[in-house]
């Protein structure tokens, strides 16, 4: 919006020059109607973010989409609230977009499995599952969505086993590095694209001692942008053959 006024508002001002070196009578007319229309043109997306704010029923929002930045505007606050991991609101704000306009396209179309994990988002302190296949081996992983997940990680355990796992899902793709601090059993983690497409494997990784600072324990990266992350036993890339470009697949579990 702040670029739309700013070019009307620079339109106005050269309008304004030329009427003021003309000094005519007309000119005055002229800025009052320019004036006139900038405000119908801006009128209509001063209500839709009104109506954006006070979260106007669904049912009244086809009736309102009165141009495109009515849907952009959605989508701005969808985005706004998945920067703050609401991520239910979120949601509902991308449907609220779609219903208008079912072809938009939001930042959750081309990952299906993000789209359905952010979908079934449960709340904080409550883990969704998925099924993880790997080179035909089936894991079944916590899945850790928001920074506070995230952050613990396996933590929260006190061993895993072969078929154990925790798939960290982030929102968008990044050379997210990861530590052993805390952790009680070593373990092998996995880096993968947007595409499930493994980018970087660390293998057998041991917990940093219980007394060592956070600068004594080692940071771990991979070496392209990756959007998921998984952490298994020890040792278990190297008896599943996950190499790079391994393909592995998630699925929730509902």
């Amino acid at each position: 919006m702040y670029y739309k006024a700013g070019d009307y508002c620079k339109t106005l001002q050269d309008y304004s020059r030329l009427y003021n070196k003309s000094g005519s009578r007309e000119g005055w007319f002229l800025r009052l109607g320019i004036i006139a229309i900038i405000g119908l043109i801006m009128l209509p997306n001063v209500f839709v973010l009104a109506k954006v704010e006070k979260d106007v029923p669904f049912e009244n929002y086809a009736t309102l989409a009165v141009d495109p930045y009515y849907i952009n505007a959605l989508t701005s606050k969808a985005e706004t609230l998945d920067s703050l991991e609401n991520y239910t609101g979120a949601i509902e704000y991308y449907v609220k977009a779609q219903a208008i306009d079912p072809q938009h396209e939001t930042a959750l179309d081309n990952n299906t499995f993000l789209h359905e994990v952010i979908k079934s988002f449960p709340g904080d302190n409550i883990y969704l599952h998925a099924k993880v296949v790997v080179n035909g081996f089936d894991v079944m992983a916590d899945i850790a969505l928001t920074s506070e997940q995230q952050t613990k990680g396996l933590d929260i355990k006190n061993n895993l086993t072969e078929n154990q796992g925790m798939l960290f899902v982030f929102q968008q793709p990044y050379r997210y590095g990861f530590w052993m601090i805390g952790m009680k059993f070593p373990i092998d983690i996995i880096w993968l694209d947007s595409n499930g497409l493994v980018t970087h494997i660390e293998h057998s990784l041991k917990p940093c001692p219980p007394a060592s600072s956070n600068l004594a324990c080692p940071l771990y990266f991979p070496e392209k942008d990756s959007q998921y992350v998984l952490e298994t036993v020890a040792g278990f890339s190297m008896k599943h053959n996950v190499r790079l470009g391994t393909h592995i697949s998630f699925e929730l579990i509902k």
